[in-house]
C-alpha cells in the first residue's frame, strides 16, 4: 500500500502554526483546527528538489506525514476510522461496512489473503504511531 503523505513542518522553526500545532519527540503530530483536528503520523525524510529565490534550484530534505482529518474531541478509535477511511479511500459509513464486509468474506475463504493482511498491518501501524501522540 501506498499512502498519500503530505509535506509538513520538519522543526519547530518552519511552524507557522505554532498556537494551534502540537509536537512529540521533535515530530508534528497534531494541528488543530477550529472544527476539525488533524493527527500526522509515520513522518519520513525525504529529498526534493526546490527552486529558490534566485532562481536556482536547490536539493533539500523536507518531513512527510500521513494526515488523519477527525472532527473535534475524536476518540482513538474515531481517529483509527478515519485514518482507514483516508488510506482506503472510503467516503462514508456504508461504504467502510462494504469494505469491512468484503474483507471478512476474503479472511473466511484464505485467512492469509494478501488484501486482508494489508489491512491488519496498517491498522497495526496506525495504532502503534497513535501512541507516540497519546503517551
Amino acid at each position: 500500500m501506498v499512502l498519500n503523505k503530505i509535506r509538513v513542518p520538519a522543526t519547530i522553526q518552519e511552524d507557522f502554526t505554532k498556537n494551534c500545532s502540537e509536537w512529540k519527540k521533535g515530530k508534528y503530530v497534531i494541528c488543530r483546527g477550529t472544527l476539525t483536528d488533524t493527527y500526522y503520523i509515520g513522518h519520513e525524510a525525504e529529498q526534493v528538489s526546490e527552486m529558490l529565490q534566485n532562481d536556482k534550484e536547490e536539493t533539500v530534505t523536507i518531513c512527510k506525514a500521513f494526515a488523519i482529518e477527525v472532527k473535534k474531541g475524536a476518540t482513538r478509535s474515531d481517529i483509527i476510522n478515519a485514518a482507514e477511511m483516508t488510506a482506503f479511500g472510503l467516503n462514508s459509513a456504508m461504504e467502510v461496512a462494504s469494505f469491512n464486509a468484503a474483507l471478512s468474506r476474503k479472511f473466511r475463504e484464505n485467512s492469509k489473503d494478501k488484501e486482508c493482511k494489508e489491512h491488519d498491518e496498517f491498522i497495526a501501524w496506525v495504532k502503534d504511531e497513535l501512541d507516540t501522540i497519546f503517551a
